[in-house]
């Protein structure tokens, strides 16, 4: 069976238009699932940081932080009480954290503290960044960020943000807080 050079014209013009379908509908599709991707790991890095906030501040409350995580103390705490709280799949070198008191007899509680001091990478990643895990009966607060890669920020910056520690890079960063009253413990830091 032999076919006319219009039939042929007319099958090679069908597999052309099923290409071009192809490539207009692979693209919004492959970025679909990516961001599908991304966003079920932006919702998996909030729930490992939640929970080491948690885990975290309830070893300030108690008393057991005590000394260990002022000063250059800090990043050996985290290490060794925050991190292992991630759940061993997030990286330690992206997270960020601070304890502070909120002082007491200003007639401030959580909520005002909150509304007039905003969370702030910028305050955290500083070097005169001063920590303290109060006195017993003190209000605290835990804060901690997460800078975690995006891969889709590229393409769609209102995704992302550019990181606060390099200009050349996009991040979603992730914010976990928690405030709590320390437990009536002795020798606790003062000055916070």
């Amino acid at each position: 069976m032999r076919h006319t050079h219009s039939e042929r014209h007319t099958a090679s013009a069908r597999r052309g238009g099923v290409a071009l379908e192809f490539a207009a509908l692979s693209v919004p599709f492959v970025m679909l699932v990516l961001g599908s991707m991304e966003a079920g790991y932006d919702f998996f890095v909030q729930a490992a940081l939640d929970n080491a906030v948690h885990v975290a501040a309830r070893g300030v409350q108690v008393g057991t932080a005590q000394g260990s995580a002022s000063g250059a103390a800090l990043t050996k705490w985290v290490a060794s009480a925050v991190c292992p709280a991630l759940g061993g799949l997030l990286d330690c070198g992206q997270l960020y954290v601070n304890i502070t008191g909120i002082p007491s007899g200003t007639g401030q509680n959580y909520y005002t503290y909150i509304n007039s001091n905003p969370p702030s990478l910028a305050t955290l990643t500083s070097p005169s960044d001063s920590v303290c895990t109060g006195n017993g009966g003190q209000l605290m607060l835990l804060r901690a960020y997460y800078l975690s890669p995006t891969y889709l920020g590229l393409l769609v910056p209102a995704w992302s943000q550019v990181s606060p520690l390099n200009s050349f890079m996009r991040v979603h960063v992730t914010y976990a807080a928690t405030g709590f009253v320390n437990e009536y413990f002795t020798g606790g830091e003062t000055g916070c």
